[in-house]
């Protein structure tokens, strides 16, 4: 984390976490393959994760990377009838692909690239074996065990866009 008193805007030009000391907020490290989850500034713990099979950041719809960025959740929907449908073939999923949760992200704007995204989000996998590594399409993979229990810590907040999110290289 940066300094006390860093200002957000600073964090962005640097590509580094904001200095969050209120609320929920997640710092994923795709190079570390890691998720840190913080309530009011203290580390609660720390997950596994698979991100994109693509190690740069997203500059493109379909080039399989996940976007780096501030950005903050923008609402988290029962996932488990869920499919993956592919944009290049249309062909879909099994159902639970995305595990129980899918955290969507509010990717309009924060992003490094100065670009906007949709379909980002945190979510479960029906893929155990791919988390650690960078495999998905552009998604935050963790265990599904991992982001039930992230759902339970943050069931009670009235409004999903208090969780901040950001993802660093």
């Amino acid at each position: 984390m940066l300094p006390a008193g860093t200002d957000s805007l600073q964090a962005w030009e640097n590509r580094q976490p904001r200095n969050a000391t209120e609320g929920y907020y997640i710092i994923v490290n795709k190079t570390k393959h890691k998720l840190h989850l913080y309530k009011d500034g203290v580390l609660l713990k720390t997950y596994p994760v698979a991100t994109g099979r693509n190690k740069k950041d997203k500059s493109s719809v379909g080039d399989l990377a996940t976007p780096e960025g501030h950005f903050n959740v923008a609402s988290i929907n029962a996932s488990i009838k869920s499919r993956y449908i592919c944009p290049k073939t249309g062909r879909q999923s099994k159902p639970g692909v995305y595990g129980p949760w899918f955290f969507v992200l509010n990717t309009q704007s924060g992003a490094f690239s100065g670009k906007s995204w949709t379909g980002i989000g945190i979510h479960g996998t029906s893929s155990p074996s791919s988390i650690g590594k960078s495999v998905s399409h552009g998604c935050i993979r963790l265990y599904s065990k991992d982001i039930t229990e992230i759902r339970e810590e943050v069931a009670w907040l009235d409004n999903t866009s208090q969780i901040r999110v950001d993802i660093l290289k």
